[in-house]
């Protein structure tokens, strides 16, 4: 009974080791994660692209991206990148009410985890 124990712990050590490698497979990513516009005009269109960098042996691939608001429209890469090389995710904010911002935009990618977040912020001024 004693020797079933040990075998079975031997395997879920060998799991939990292989499992632990997988991890390190996925690719990885470098960039910024928040951009502040300011003080902004309620009639302003904004533009802003992140870059990340691939910093694995894998290709980066971003599967999709979303918005909290409607007032965001967002492309990014779709093409799967090499290591050192950069993919973008392009925002275009469009303000409809005044106040502060926090725009979330929430991307699936072949990373560990799958869903990361950035940020758009700024405040909202009827005019300046």
């Amino acid at each position: 009974m004693r020797k079933i124990r040990i075998e079975l712990l031997g395997a879920l050590l060998l799991l939990i080791l292989i499992n632990l490698t997988s991890c390190t497979n996925h690719s990885t990513y470098k960039g910024s994660r928040l951009y502040d516009f300011g003080t902004i005009k309620l009639e302003d269109t904004l533009y802003h692209t992140f870059y990340f960098t691939n910093t694995s042996s894998l290709p980066l691939e971003i599967i999709d991206v979303k918005a909290n608001c409607s007032c965001t429209t967002l492309d990014y890469s779709k093409n799967p990148i090499k290591n050192g090389d950069s993919a973008y995710i392009k925002v275009r904010f469009v303000p409809n009410t005044t106040g502060a911002i926090e725009g979330l935009l929430v991307f699936e990618a072949n990373t560990k985890p799958p869903y990361n977040i950035v940020k758009i912020e700024g405040v909202v001024k009827d005019s300046l």
